[in-house]
């Protein structure tokens, strides 16, 4: 295979912008219908972890600063987006994880309604970091981590890397509709997530069937 025949690689998202980053591996990302390899994943250590996290810290203090009305606005206005773009979305789900095409309408409606009507959590600010899974890859946003962002809290987010798109298409339309850079950061791998869980700071990390509350 030449250079032009390789998938291209994901990026990262940090601090409002795609991040590329020399990693010793990739996962490859596979079409679930017809099997083809359509993407690359980059596998993320330490020293990526370490930049998401200094990329929410430092998003931190301004976000929570805001008024909670100017927050709620700017999350109703990423899930009017979201709606505008769900077929996009709808897709890439589609192709990555193999759900149907009424699932992904579904799983991504919900993020969008859930995004207009998240109501704040009860607590100090924090980094919250999140683990995405392969079957509903937005739905780890749904019951943690939307109230700690309206609350003033930033976000490290952990694709699955055989579904990584959807997460990262999502934080680049957070920047898109004015959420600030570092308020949602995006990672893959699976080493991105014992890095996390061992990161002084992340006052929360969840993953499928596990959370640790704030």
């Amino acid at each position: 295979m030449n250079r032009s025949e390789i998938p291209p690689a994901v990026p990262l998202w940090i601090n409002g912008h795609a991040y590329l980053s020399m990693v010793p591996s990739f996962r490859d990302v596979r079409d679930r219908l017809s099997g083809a390899v359509v993407r690359r994943t980059p596998l993320c250590g330490p020293d990526e972890v370490n930049a998401a996290v200094a990329s929410a810290r430092a998003a931190r203090p301004d976000w929570s600063a805001r008024v909670p009305g100017e927050r709620h606005a700017l999350l109703g206005s990423l899930g009017d987006a979201l709606h505008c773009m769900r077929e996009h979305f709808s897709g890439l789900m589609c192709e990555e994880t193999g759900v149907d095409i009424r699932t992904a309408i579904d799983q991504v409606g919900m993020l969008a309604d859930a995004l207009r009507m998240a109501t704040p959590m009860t607590g100090g600010t924090a980094i919250v970091g999140v683990s995405g899974c392969l079957e509903d890859p937005l739905g780890c946003l749904v019951p943690h981590a939307l109230p700690a962002v309206l609350s003033g809290s930033v976000l490290v987010l952990r694709t699955c890397p055989e579904a990584p798109s959807v997460l990262l298409a999502f934080a680049e339309l957070s920047s898109r509709v004015g959420v600030s850079p570092g308020v949602i950061n995006v990672l893959h791998g699976e080493q991105a997530l014992d890095s996390l869980l061992r990161s002084s700071g992340v006052e929360f990390v969840g993953d499928r069937g596990r959370s640790w509350p704030l």
